[in-house]
């Protein structure tokens, strides 16, 4: 399906991942497979979280067909409260299979048997591949080969039928040595594809950073070009959770949170951080614009023709009176800007 040099965007399914993959360019969209993650949606004033949830499934197929098209995308439901998770999936498959979508269920080894057995039913999956997650607890078990032939053999699959993904979530340390665990790892070489993700960047700003200009290296990164040089069994594909924390939290219903803008560059992230836009005396949302105005005019800057969130960033940036938007269009743009600058560093590595 794909080689190493292929990006898979971790994506939780709101509206910010939702644009900035719509946005994409149909050259960058060839370059990249999006992993989507279902989560719980929160209440509102007039509906549950269980009615949002109901929309959200019946709108899907629809929606990802508008943002993502007909090309492949990983489906993972595992963040759902486990007594949504076995309806949501066999609903979500169910019309993406009628919406002639190709979806590749995930699971991991807490997947439950109803879970395992819609995603090898030919009915919610008609094109009989699964992907396989494991993170790094199911690395360090020493077993770890023979679970995973226990895992493939009571689903019936070959190794050629599994996309395998390696998860390490969050990149605490400055080095993780594990491309020894993973080389140790039989699947590799038989798999249909084989990628590995983690995320470095923190859960907010609220600790270490200062007012204006920061960065945060991309140890993601830095691992994954350590495991290609390393690995002798097979290279991996990228994977990350783009200008997100890989652990997910439910979002604060209140939240004075910054005027902060995540763009991406090739070995790290900059952070121009502003105020809270709740703050007394501070510039509110009018921060975004200032920090915008930074970006656009800095030798770092891409240009507005390298992705959406580009030319979100010059438009407001070269007009400090425009509307400053809200809180769902600065993660987009810093989202948009990420997906292009690795895809291109992936598609162009030597």
């Amino acid at each position: 399906m794909f080689m190493h040099k292929h990006y898979i965007p971790v994506l939780r399914w709101r509206a910010a991942e939702k644009t900035a993959l719509q946005k994409m360019g149909s050259k960058q969209k060839n370059l990249i497979t999006p992993f989507i993650e279902v989560f719980m949606p929160q209440a509102t004033v007039t509906k549950t979280p269980e009615t949002r949830l109901e929309e959200q499934n019946s709108n899907f197929a629809g929606q990802l067909s508008e943002v993502w098209g007909k090309e492949a995308f990983f489906l993972d439901t595992h963040l759902l409260p486990q007594e949504y998770q076995t309806a949501t999936t066999e609903y979500l498959l169910r019309s993406c299979v009628n919406s002639q979508l190709k979806v590749i269920p995930v699971l991991n080894f807490d997947s439950t048997e109803k879970l395992r057995q819609l995603a090898v039913n030919t009915t919610t999956n008609p094109s009989d591949e699964v992907c396989l997650r494991i993170f790094l607890k199911d690395l360090q078990n020493e077993d770890i080969n023979q679970k995973i032939h226990d895992f493939l053999n009571s689903l019936n699959l070959l190794p050629t039928q599994i996309h395998f993904m390696v998860d390490l979530k969050y990149l605490d340390a400055d080095e993780v040595p594990v491309y020894e665990l993973i080389n140790n790892l039989d699947i590799v070489t038989t798999c249909k594809t084989f990628f590995v993700a983690g995320g470095s960047f923190p859960k907010d700003l609220s600790e270490g950073f200062i007012l204006g200009e920061n960065h945060v290296i991309r140890k993601e990164w830095n691992l994954w070009q350590t495991l290609i040089a390393k690995l002798t069994k097979r290279k991996p594909s990228y994977s990350d959770y783009t200008t997100q924390h890989p652990i997910f939290y439910e979002p604060r219903t209140v939240s004075n949170f910054s005027a902060s803008i995540r763009y991406t560059l090739e070995k790290d992230w900059l952070v121009m951080r502003g105020q809270g836009v709740l703050t007394p005396n501070s510039a509110g949302y009018r921060g975004f614009l200032a920090n915008a105005q930074l970006i656009s005019g800095s030798e770092v800057f891409k240009g507005p023709d390298f992705s959406y969130g580009d030319q979100f960033l010059q438009e407001k940036g070269s007009d400090l009176n425009s509307k400053p938007g809200n809180a769902s269009n600065w993660v987009c743009v810093g989202i948009s800007h990420h997906l292009a600058q690795v895809a291109h560093q992936v598609s162009n590595l030597p």
